[in-house]
């Protein structure tokens, strides 16, 4: 009988049963001789690697770009959706010393070291263009940005923080000197904390911009050159001193609380869940676990290719700037998303969105909320618009666009977050709904019940119909659109997926649909491949949209819960369900994408946003939600059946326990061990088990 043959019975027997335990056995022997059984499924692993044309000294990651300060090679844009095979897009190389990079959006926030702060405009990322400069006086370590400040760390001259509003013409708000050079700085809500070198930590008030004043300072051991915060706890490589914990939560009294003595010169840290990454110099990178920040414990090292020298996590991927030697990144997995924060809305939440250091959210008939989440553990209400059935917001410059169901498409000024005003109300048909909308330059479009109108809204105040798609079948009705580059790709009821061309927003045209008749309730397309969830059987489908005109199926997983939306950041795939239930996907393999963490279950999961290493839900009636997703595990194991991100005997016995036959409902507890995802678990999943034990 062969692993693919089919049992007869509906169960498996004892005997049969018994056999299997003792093939887990040998399995086991086998794997324990080669040191696979209890390995951590977090290992550190290599995804890829670039040796740039300069010296990488830093970088920034938004959207798979991977913003690369490149010494004299300048500003270097690379697309790395595949990391094994990163692919450079742009490069703007008018800068004499790139040092460290932050991007924002469409701008690109450079430190051209001793020749000060460059701004560059990365809209075009084949063409990158400088908007504006600020001169400093000495060399600038580091560039933060939050809103429309920078913060600059400039040596010997300290912390300085330029008004940005215009990006064009960059003007200085005010400077902290406090002796020592400022190196790192990291901005947590009104406080800026900064690594100055010989000065050791400097704790800076800077809700007054133009008159900074230090709140509290610690004068560490050795040289603090790099610093990042989370929770109340600042992490700082002190160079031979290794890494130590502050307790910050009191800035005027900053408290030792624990300390790593790293085997060489710690000069970067960043943090991933409760996992620090230490770049320690000659000694390549530590893996640090920090989730009792008292008693740091070192998790794992790894080898690398040059000196890193800074340090940057995008969820599970970690960047290493390494010098001459380019720049690493790495696979650095753990497990499961966490709550940070959360706040309950006026009406049930619908649909969110993110932008710098605000949420905009949606709440049926409350409206627009604005919430400050610069702090995503206390996330606070700023400011509101009412509106009579909120479905869904973009938002783009100073300008919020609400989809409203009854009202049509709510035109709302956010310049004053706090009072924000409503510009215009652009009416949809009485026959028709506004469900969701997209906006790009300034045209908007509106997903209604059975079409797409494109509105153009370079007068805010003053929107004017451009073009118009109707769906006229009996049974076409959409629901949700996503807008990549010119087309729109549309999840609506039957047809399932629709892409359209909106190159000429007066005239849309239908370019193809994916042929399988389904629902799709919600989408999110990353290159050439969409995933797409049908609301009532809980499917994600993967589609590969390199031809639109025939959209084809790579891969399926069932959720089992109703979904409701979804976002894809990558290869990595968030699905809210109708329970609340947050999934987190790894679709690195389109094929046979894979669970890898699970948040909930708490309310209907009615908006998904995630930026950096924070998922915001839009909770129905529980409001907004923040989780921490660092920590969620790409590499996951499917061998790890119990989720305690070891691989052992424990797994190998709930794996025996589970199996019995094709067509049997799984019992209590052993939905884990349905590893192709059919709904039982048989000798396809035992099949999988056994392939997959020798993992990592």
């Amino acid at each position: 009988m062969t692993i693919d043959a089919k049992m007869s019975t509906g169960c498996f027997s004892q005997p049969v049963r018994a056999l299997l335990v003792g093939l887990c056995t040998l399995g086991l022997a086998a794997a324990a001789r080669a040191g696979s059984p209890g390995a951590d499924c977090g290992t550190i692993g290599l995804l890829g690697a670039v040796d740039t044309p300069g010296f990488v000294n830093n970088f920034a990651v938004q959207n798979n770009r991977t913003y690369v300060a490149d010494g004299a090679g300048g500003l270097l844009i690379y697309y790395v959706l595949d990391p094994a095979a990163p692919l450079q897009v742009g490069v703007y190389d008018q800068l004499d010393n790139a040092y460290d990079v932050f991007v924002q959006g469409p701008t690109a926030y450079v430190s051209d070291f001793a020749a000060g702060l460059k701004i560059i405009d990365v809209s075009s990322q084949s063409s990158p263009t400088l908007l504006g400069s600020f001169p400093t006086q000495d060399a600038v370590f580091d560039v933060k940005v939050q809103d429309s400040t920078v913060y600059l760390a400039v040596g010997t001259q300290g912390l300085v923080l330029v008004d940005a509003s215009s990006l064009t013409s960059p003007s200085l708000l005010g400077a902290y000197d406090g002796g020592g050079q400022a190196i790192d700085v990291a901005v947590v809500g009104d406080i800026a904390y900064v690594a100055a070198f010989d000065a050791g930590l400097q704790i800076i008030d800077v809700s007054n911009p133009a008159t900074p004043t230090l709140l509290g300072a610690y004068d560490t051991p050795n040289h603090a050159v790099g610093v990042t915060v989370r929770n109340g706890i600042a992490y700082v490589a002190d160079g031979e001193s290794g890494l130590l914990m502050f307790e910050v939560s009191d800035p005027t009294a900053p408290a030792l609380i624990g300390n790593y003595d790293t085997p060489g010169i710690a000069i970067s840290v960043t943090l991933a869940g409760k996992t620090a990454y230490v770049g320690d110099g000659d000694s390549g990178l530590l893996s640090i676990d920090v989730s009792d920040p008292t008693a740091p414990q070192l998790r794992d090292g790894y080898t690398t290719a040059g000196v890193a020298v800074r340090l940057c996590v995008d969820r599970t991927t970690l960047y290493v700037a390494e010098g001459n030697a380019g720049f690493e990144m790495l696979d650095v997995s753990r497990v499961a998303p966490t709550l940070v924060g959360a706040l309950a809305t006026l009406n049930s939440a619908r649909d969110l969105t993110v932008l710098g250091t605000k949420a905009y959210v949606v709440e049926l008939s409350a409206g627009l909320q604005i919430i400050d989440v610069s702090d995503p553990a206390a996330p606070a209400p700023l400011g509101s618009v009412a509106t009579p059935s909120a479905a869904a917001v973009a938002v783009a410059g100073s300008t919020a666009y609400v989809a409203d169901d009854l009202s049509g498409l709510e035109i709302i000024d956010v310049r004053d977050p706090e009072a924000p005003a409503l510009l215009a109300t652009y009416a949809v048909p009485q026959n028709q709904a506004a469900l969701d909308v997209m906006v790009a330059g300034s045209v908007a479009y509106i997903v209604e019940a059975t079409r797409l109108e494109a509105v153009d809204v370079s007068d805010p105040a003053h929107p004017v119909q451009l073009g118009v798609l109707s769906f006229d079948g009996p049974s076409d009705f959409l629901f949700s659109g996503e807008l990549v580059d010119s087309k729109i790709y549309l999840g609506g009821a039957v047809t399932g997926l629709r892409i359209v061309d909106v190159s000429n927003p007066a005239a849309p045209v239908l370019l193809g649909s994916y042929s399988e008749q389904f629902d799709a309730s919600s989408l999110a397309v990353v290159g050439d491949t969409a995933y797409v969830t049908n609301p009532f059987n809980g499917v994600l489908r993967i589609i590969d949209v390199g031809d639109p005109a025939a959209p084809t199926l790579l891969g399926t997983l069932d959720l089992i819960d109703q979904t409701y939306k979804l976002t894809a950041v990558g290869r990595t795939v968030y699905v809210g369900s109708v329970y609340g239930k947050l999934d987190v996907i790894d679709a690195s393999d389109p094929t046979a994408p894979v669970t890898i963490g699970i948040h909930g279950p708490a309310d209907v999961a009615a908006g998904i946003t995630v930026l950096g290493n924070h998922a915001y839900l839009a909770n129905d009636d529980s409001g907004l939600e923040i989780l921490d997703v660092s920590d969620t595990c790409r590499s996951y194991c499917p061998a790890d059946v119990n989720r305690d991100s070891r691989i052992d005997a424990a797994d190998a016995a709930i794996m025996a326990g589970c199996l019995f036959g094709p067509g049997t409902s799984l019992s209590s507890g052993c939905g884990s061990a349905d590893l192709d995802a059919d709904g039982d678990a048989d000798l396809h999943d035992f099949a999988r088990f056994q392939a997959a034990f020798g993992c990592p």
